[in-house]
């Protein structure tokens, strides 16, 4: 079974509170925070690592570059996991950066759509031919 898990994270941000003195709404509402697919900062994982090959999620964090800052997401859910949120949540200098009025940004390469996998097997074409092209020329200098 391949299906995707839900981890949640182990840093919980604080649930905003509200003023509600009904007990069945407040347990609900708990109940609903706990269930770790409704954890908005989850990360959604494979049983099997091999299983998911991931999307590439760079996260860039106010003007300066980072060593690196590249986290790989499930490709069960396309890029809609890589969002500012988990920057902030793998990278204190994003946090620092959103403090201090510097952006954080988020690029998601999803090595699953058609145009990597396009560059990827034309690159794979060429190299082929080339190869065949080297082993072959002696048979063509004889023409």
């Amino acid at each position: 079974n391949n299906n995707p898990q839900a981890i949640p994270n182990q840093n919980h941000y604080p649930q905003p509170t509200t003023n509600n003195n009904n007990p069945q709404k407040q347990q609900q509402q708990q109940q609903q925070q706990q269930h770790p697919s409704n954890n908005p900062h989850r990360i959604a994982r494979h049983k099997y690592a091999m299983a998911d090959v991931g999307n590439i999620c760079r996260c860039i964090c106010g003007e300066r570059p980072q060593a690196n800052t590249t986290i790989l997401v499930s490709s069960a859910r396309g890029c809609k996991d890589c969002n500012t949120a988990l920057c902030l949540e793998h990278f204190p200098r994003c946090g620092f950066a959103e403090k201090h009025g510097g952006a954080v940004t988020v690029h998601c390469i999803d090595r699953s759509a058609l145009a990597p996998r396009l560059a990827i097997g034309s690159l794979i074409v060429i190299v082929a031919v080339l190869v065949f092209a080297a082993l072959t020329k002696d048979c063509y200098d004889h023409v």
